[in-house]
């Protein structure tokens, strides 16, 4: 009998030391990052302690199943032998990867390394508790209790050094209903781009110089500082104008929350201050801990109903400490994994890797941007900016081959389309701006900080090295709201020339107005899209000049084309293009005398065979003639006369809908009207096809009757693995099907026509792909482009 109380001591022992050494970690992470979480310690200490419960009592449960068999005593030394190999496995997989956070999804050879290392590290200990398994089993208890004890260490320090905090992220969260309906009549608005480092930003507009023009009512302050380069400490700051004592440290503690709460209830706080004139106060962090989540201040402040993101936060970064990289492959799709390391304090999901904070932003200003009911508003929006990950290019696309500069440039935008709905409200003369960076991308001190006043006009951005600090943004925010005293603003300081500027050439305008009736054959499909910004001013149409060709030498010409008349058609003088000017735009005043009616505008630029010169075949054996290299662009809007005005429209502006019948194909493509069908405005109708993101919605026309008709769709979903393509109709999913890589891009979709009747005669659908199994390698949101629909009377045609 005391023999067999030896082994229940011993296995139960072992059954306590796995389950700690699994759920400690857990702990520990919470711990150390208690303000990167919605919820506080005591459920989760709870929870964790039940499922350390539940599974040393398995643990225990199966070794007392064999107690009496001689296997046990070597199933109670790999036990412990198993839990200090997973002990030591989670130092290394810090050291070897640099962060605690990381999954590999497949056998990567430059992980081969450490994936043996890793191995024999962890057979190691239970080489030693195989050979010695005798003394192990018999002294499991003394073991298992040295090590507890220790790891307990890690999870003790830091909640004696460091208390929880008290604020109140842990009870509330942002609203995000009205985050783009602006004031009716007066609109502050800061938007921080994360990482906007002054020069990052100067070699961003060297790099885009339409930039220029887009904020040439500005002035840039490109000597201000940000004390504490770190957005928790750097946002207060800015919107309150109380820097954090530097003297308490820099940990998200106690004494972090305590400052929030003091600042932002501060009479100098933002939020406090236009409060009291009248203004609705909005913030909408990236980040936890940045603002006070406290509703007698933030107007969407609501109170947080889910913790659900931050579990699953954990649950991730909890899976990858502790899974060792030889498993994480084998484990394959399978692999539950969600969320990454940053937790954003709303209840949505941004920040994945691939479907940015941004692109998120874009899509919804888009589709969301309105004026309020409210006649006042302050709003704080916080843009990911060139912050990591850096996946995404100059128009917020995927793209792992980018470079902070694009993905710089793709949040630049947001800024952009913002100005325009402004404008497009009457509302951006009357605006406060305020366009600013937290820390540099090297987290060091220097940002820039673009400011637009009420009122302001100017022929192009203009800088400032008046030598200041993010606390001057509160200042000047005040001060030209007449809030605080004038001298206060930095507008009253004396400007300085700023040194840190490059020195450009001023722009070189090409007039594009002699135009001549064309009688060349009219520019045919395919050609591709003109993404060259352009600007219209006091009436007038400007390109920026932007051919990125490997040369950099061409001659250029435009033609006006009459969209349902191509036999109405002009073209421009050619222009040599001097690739020494830098910043150029085509000045391009249309036909005067092309009458009313909608028109394209092509560009066509032709590289001479001298400046190609000869290429080599492929053996190099002798040269090949160059010919002349000629490529043709249109400009994605449609250009609308009436009266010797203009106007631009992303879509045909006086299309008529029409039905799509049975035995006609629809197709989609570049400047192609489709009739047939409207769609969401954050669709893109390019060369591609109409590319569909999640949230967007497309509308069919069917005539009656087409109920049990049915729809094919030619798509290309660009899956990066096993992906599930989800059709709805409303709320009504009406279609399901398997997508994979395997057949490349293309897939045909086809689905029966739900029973109606539709609203308005239009059947209205979206679109999801989702990966099959919830992986961090196929994370990726993958959008739909539609090639083409059609509409048949039953599955055979």
């Amino acid at each position: 009998m005391r023999h067999l109380s030896s082994r229940d001591l011993s296995a139960l022992s072992a059954s306590l030391l796995l389950a700690m050494t699994l759920v400690l970690p857990a702990a520990v992470l919470y711990g150390r990052n208690t303000a990167e979480f919605t919820f506080r310690a005591g459920p989760l200490f709870a929870s964790l302690a039940l499922i350390a419960l539940v599974i040393c009592l398995l643990l225990y449960s199966c070794q007392r199943l064999i107690r009496r068999s001689s296997a046990f005593v070597l199933t109670n030394a790999l036990i412990i032998g198993a839990s200090f190999s997973l002990w030591l496995r989670m130092p290394l997989h810090t050291y070897l990867l640099g962060r605690n956070d990381t999954l590999i999804s497949s056998f990567d050879p430059n992980m081969l390394n450490a994936v043996v290392l890793e191995a024999l590290v962890m057979v190691l200990p239970l080489v030693v508790a195989w050979r010695f398994r005798q003394w192990v089993s018999l002294n499991a208890w003394r073991i298992a209790g040295a090590a507890i004890c220790t790891q307990l260490v890690p999870l003790i320090s830091p909640a004696l050094m460091r208390p929880q905090s008290a604020s109140q992220h842990f009870e509330y969260t942002v609203g995000e209903g009205q985050k783009f309906a602006f004031g009716s009549q007066d609109n502050v608005i800061v938007v921080v781009v994360d990482c906007l480092g002054e020069q990052l930003f100067k070699e961003t507009v060297n790099e885009y110089e339409e930039l220029s023009e887009l904020f040439k009512d500005f002035v840039c302050f490109d000597r201000m500082t940000s004390p504490i380069p770190s957005t928790q400490f750097a946002v207060p700051a800015m919107l309150t104008g109380m820097e954090y004592p530097p003297e308490n440290g820099r940990d998200l503690d106690d004494k972090h929350s305590r400052y929030l709460k003091q600042a932002f209830s501060a009479d100098t706080s933002l939020f406090v201050a236009l409060k009291k004139a009248g203004y609705r106060c909005e913030g909408y962090p990236y980040v936890l801990q940045t603002i006070s989540y406290d509703p007698a201040l933030l107007d969407n402040a609501v109170r947080l109903s889910s913790h659900s993101q931050s579990r699953r936060t954990l649950l991730d970064v909890w899976m990858a400490t502790t899974t060792p990289y030889f498993l994480q492959p084998l484990l394959g799709n399978a692999y539950f994994s969600v969320t990454d390391r940053f937790v954003t304090p709303g209840e949505y999901t941004m920040g994945r890797v691939f479907d940015s904070h941004d692109s998120a932003i874009y899509r919804r200003i888009q589709a969301e941007a309105r004026v309020g009911e409210d006649p006042k508003v302050f709003k704080y929006i916080h843009l990911q900016g060139p912050h990591v990950p850096i996946a995404t290019d100059e128009y917020l696309e995927p793209n792992l081959e980018t470079s902070r500069i694009r993905q710089l440039r793709g949040s630049m935008l947001i800024l952009e389309f913002l100005l325009e709905k402004l404008q497009e409200f009457g509302l951006y003369d009357q605006s406060l701006l305020i366009i600013t960076g937290d820390h540099s991308e090297r987290y060091t001190p220097e940002v820039a900080t673009l400011i637009k006043r009420p009122g302001a006009k100017g022929p192009t951005l203009s800088y400032n090295a008046v030598p200041c600090t993010i606390t001057d943004i509160n200042h000047t925010v005040r001060a030209e709201l007449g809030l605080a005293p004038a001298d206060e603003s930095l507008f009253s300081r004396e400007p300085v020339p700023s040194s840190g500027t490059r020195e450009l050439p001023p722009p070189v305008i090409w007039p594009v107005k002699e135009w001549t009736s064309q009688r060349d054959p009219a520019p045919t499909k395919p050609y591709a899209a003109l993404q060259n910004n352009f600007v219209i001013r006091d009436g007038q149409f400007f390109l920026a000049k932007k051919e990125h060709m490997a040369y950099n030498q061409a001659i250029v010409h435009f033609i006006f084309q009459n969209f349902a008349d191509t036999d109405a058609r002009w073209s421009s003088p050619e222009l040599l293009v001097d690739p020494s000017a830098r910043s150029e735009y085509y000045h391009i005043v249309f036909p005067p005398e092309a009458p009313n009616g909608i028109y394209q505008l092509f560009q066509r630029v032709k590289t001479p065979a001298e400046v190609i010169g000869p290429q080599s075949d492929e053996a190099g054996d002798y040269a090949i003639p160059a010919t002349d290299a000629v490529e043709t662009l249109c400009l994605p809007r449609y250009i609308w006369l009436k009266n010797g005005a203009f106007t631009l429209h992303r879509r045909h502006p006086t299309l008529d809908r029409i039905d799509l019948m049975p035995g006609v194909t629809a197709e989609f493509g570049l400047m192609q009207p489709v009739p047939q069908v409207d769609y969401s405005n954050d669709c893109r109708l390019d060369g591609q096809g109409l590319r569909l993101h999640g949230d967007s919605w497309l509308g069919i026309h069917l005539p009656d009757n087409t109920a049990g008709m049915t729809l094919r769709l030619q798509t290309a979903i660009p899956a990066t693995g096993q992906m599930v393509l989800t059709v709805k109709a409303g709320n009504d999913v009406i279609h399901k099907q398997s997508v994979s890589n395997k057949n490349g891009t293309a897939h045909d979709v086809a689905f029966t026509v739900p029973p109606g009747p539709f609203t308005n005669g239009m059947l209205k659908l979206s679109f999801k792909v989702k990966p099959r199994f919830k992986n961090r390698s196929v994370r990726k949101e993958v959008p739909v482009q539609l090639k083409s629909i059609a509409l048949s009377v039953n599955a055979t045609e």
